[in-house]
């Protein structure tokens, strides 16, 4: 083999491992933050998703939950509680969304509701958050060291849906699926050392509000994520090797 194309395929390797890599990272931000819902909001792991998304080329990750008891005795926030009871006879669902960049646009009409093969919109949308029914993030959410904004509302599926028939909650290029008929009792769960590090609170607040990946009392993969300090490497990488490919190609 010549060592044009040695060098070719080793650059090509180091690219596609960069993109590997890139990858995986942005399954970790959706892990992490379905983690931190889970073991610092006591939320039933099947009452809740967190989705990655991309709507209209601007990507978000929204976190959807379920209105039942379990969420009730939860550590939501009180204003995520009292939303979901007040309307607990329409089907409630706590939506709640999250992005590195300000001025993202969500549109909460855009949602989308599946069932038996039929997809329908929500039948309300109340903001909890100003202006969530126009989009707009104004929550500041540090996580991590990483500042993200965000909102959060409810939507209901209706007093004639049955939530004991599966169902999906799609959003852009991606969707949810809720089986709650199929749930089990939640055992006990303990956070290992590195979960309970996990740092995620509302600045400014001192109730735990529901913005997603934002546990405190109180999202915004789905969804295609904002980029985490891990993510950031990844695509610096990828820069390096593209820069790395241009100058062996111009010495080939």
């Amino acid at each position: 083999m010549s060592k044009k194309k040695v060098l070719l395929i080793g650059v090509l390797a180091l690219l596609t491992l960069s993109l590997f890599a890139t990858i995986v990272t942005g399954e970790q931000i959706k892990d992490k933050l379905s983690k931190v819902i889970r073991l610092k909001l006591g939320l039933d792991s099947g009452i809740y998703r967190v989705i990655e998304t991309e709507y209209q080329s601007e990507k978000i990750i929204l976190v959807a939950i379920f209105g039942d008891e379990k969420a009730q005795d939860s550590s939501l926030g009180k204003d995520i509680k009292s939303g979901l009871r007040n309307y607990e006879e329409k089907t409630p669902v706590a939506i709640s969304i999250l992005s590195r960049n300000k001025d993202v646009q969500f549109h909460p009409y855009a949602l989308r509701v599946i069932q038996n093969g039929e997809s329908g919109r929500a039948k309300d949308i109340i903001g909890i958050t100003e202006n969530f029914k126009d989009g707009d993030l104004p929550e500041r959410v540090p996580i991590e060291d990483k500042v993200f904004w965000g909102s959060k509302g409810i939507i209901t599926l209706g007093e004639a849906f049955d939530p004991a028939t599966p169902f999906e909650i799609k959003y852009g290029t991606t969707s949810a699926s809720f089986n709650l008929s199929s749930m089990k009792e939640p055992g006990p769960e303990k956070a290992s050392d590195e979960e309970g590090d996990i740092d995620v609170k509302k600045e400014g607040s001192d109730d735990q509000g529901l913005t997603p990946g934002e546990p405190s009392d109180g999202s915004r993969e789905n969804s295609t994520p904002p980029a985490n300090s891990k993510s950031g490497q990844g695509f610096a990488l990828l820069a390096q090797f593209g820069t790395l490919l241009a100058i062996t190609l111009s010495l080939l």
